[in-house]
């Protein structure tokens, strides 16, 4: 048995041992009293100093082992979004979104239905933008009814025939402040190759993934530093890391979104505004449909034989991101089908 401290460690087979120990080390002083000898008994001498040094060792190892924390009974967190804090014995380390403002751009359909969706459960008042003004009325409706407490504002906006100066006025015409802004709104048009492209095609595209980041962060990111709070989310896609076949303007744009977002981040450093970027691989979404331009069956073959992401994983992702304590910035969140890869590398069933 050792003790230190509060710590009493009792070995097993205790009495066995120790008895053997001490046997042993009682024959060790008593050939300390007798004259050396060669040979076996040198030998014999140094096995046992062996014993009792390697004795010794468990013995301490043990004794530490005991005084750690036995993590295998911890109850789980009931929040797993949630940061424990053992320094100081805070839990629930997160910044709350009740009562804030938020404006989604793209609302009216998968990801970013997906993002205001969580925001109103969250107790975010919610400017919801997009070009489909009566997907904008059902959904405000709906998210009145399901949270009373929360503001819907529909906006109906269509980035590419909006001049800067209106642009500017659009903060003036939120009955809220927004010190969150998702910047969601995206396409991508067709998989030509770069020498078969559709010019107005790449136009549209680059117009919406581009252009509407720049002009929302621009309209809403001067007041977020007045106030030197709030937080920009731009969604961007694991295609603004990687280039595939056929997907060179979309790309492009996401690329673009990504450099754009690093930018921001630089240029709004010394302020408690926050700049992430969430990219997303394969969801399935109303995007695809667009994409192929109303192709039931490409849309259908681009899913087959495996389990893509949906548009609430996403939604998540934000969440998570604008919950974080302030002393933390998520920079960038990639996430990626389960039996995905890359961004065109899926393992199919099939």
């Amino acid at each position: 048995m050792f003790v230190s401290g509060n710590t009493q460690l009792t070995f097993v087979g205790e009495n066995t041992h120790t008895k053997s120990f001490a046997k042993r080390t009682q024959k060790g002083r008593e050939r300390e009293r007798e004259p050396w000898k060669k040979g076996v008994c040198r030998r014999e001498e140094e096995e046992e100093e062996e014993e009792i040094r390697s004795f010794l060792i468990l013995s301490f190892f043990l004794l530490i082992m005991s005084d750690k924390e036995d993590v295998s009974h911890r109850p789980a967190l009931t929040n797993p979004m949630a940061t424990n804090l053992r320094t100081t014995g805070e839990r629930h380390q997160f910044c709350s979104l009740q009562g804030r403002g938020a404006l989604v751009t793209g609302a009216s359909g998968g990801i970013g239905l997906a993002i205001v969706e969580r925001l109103a459960e969250c107790g975010v008042n919610v400017c919801i933008v997009a070009r489909r003004v009566e997907k904008l009325n059902e959904l405000k409706e709906k998210l009145e009814t399901e949270y009373p407490d929360v503001t819907i504002f529909p906006l109906q906006l269509d980035v590419s025939k909006t001049s800067e100066e209106e642009m500017l006025k659009i903060p003036e015409k939120v009955p809220f402040q927004v010190d969150i802004l998702v910047n969601n709104a995206g396409l991508a048009l067709g998989t030509e190759a770069v020498d078969t492209n559709s010019i107005s095609d790449a136009m549209t595209v680059v117009n919406t993934n581009i252009m509407g980041v720049v002009a929302f962060t621009r309209a809403f990111a001067s007041g977020m530093r007045e106030r030197d709070r709030g937080h920009i989310v731009n969604i961007s896609s694991i295609a603004g890391h990687e280039a595939y076949i056929g997907g060179s303007i979309y790309c492009a744009t996401k690329h673009a979104v990504d450099a754009f977002t690093r930018s921001a981040r630089h240029d709004l450093r010394n302020s408690k505004v926050r700049v992430s970027s969430v990219s997303p691989g394969a969801v399935r979404t109303d995007f695809t449909m667009t994409r192929f331009k109303g192709d039931v069956d490409a849309e259908a073959a681009l899913y087959r034989g495996f389990d893509p992401m949906i548009a609430e994983d996403v939604a998540d992702q934000v969440i998570y991101a604008l919950s974080r304590p302030m002393r933390t910035q998520v920079c960038d969140i990639i996430s990626l089908a389960n039996a995905q890869s890359a961004a065109r590398d899926i393992h199919r069933g099939d």
